[in-house]
């Protein structure tokens, strides 16, 4: 068993009850055990394109199925929940990200894991933070506290408990 972490947003509609209905999905789900869901943040869009603020979550799990297998049913069940094709940031009902795959590396055409940008991100890290304190990436252990604690926040990110 892998511990998998997924990072949630949309800002269209209610994200927060696509992401309860999320967790109900997974929880059916043989080989995916032990889902938590962290607090919701209501946080400001990154992206120079005019829309509401977003809600973002992170959600821990065990997984018994691979990175791509488990990418490829959050796909699924993105579309089931109301995804539908549009450019990168524009708004949207639900997005979801696999952030990490246990201690693993992963990468194709499709799938990079750890996420690229997470470290990023503090739509991501403050919720992953409510999760973890501590993250193995290649190898290092890397504090979540202290990454928020010394982020520079490029994007000028507003993110608030709700």
């Amino acid at each position: 068993m892998s511990i998998c972490f997924l990072g949630l947003g949309g800002n269209l509609g209610s994200p927060k009850e696509k992401f309860d209905h999320l967790v109900k999905l997974l929880e059916g789900v043989e080989g995916l055990s032990d889902l938590r869901l962290s607090a919701c943040y209501e946080t400001t869009p990154v992206s120079d394109i005019p829309q509401p603020n977003y809600i973002n979550a992170v959600l821990e799990l065990k997984s018994k199925l691979d990175a791509k297998d488990l990418f490829n049913l959050i796909k699924r069940i993105e579309v089931k929940l109301g995804k539908v094709p549009k450019e990168k940031n524009e708004p949207r009902e639900i997005d979801v990200d696999l952030l990490l795959y246990g201690e693993e590396s992963y990468r194709d055409e499709d799938l990079q894991v750890p996420h690229p940008r997470m470290w990023e991100r503090l739509f991501v890290l403050r919720p992953l933070r409510d999760l973890t304190q501590v993250v193995m990436v290649d190898g290092e252990m890397i504090d979540l506290q202290e990454i928020i604690d010394h982020f520079k926040n490029i994007h000028g990110e507003e993110v608030k408990a709700v």
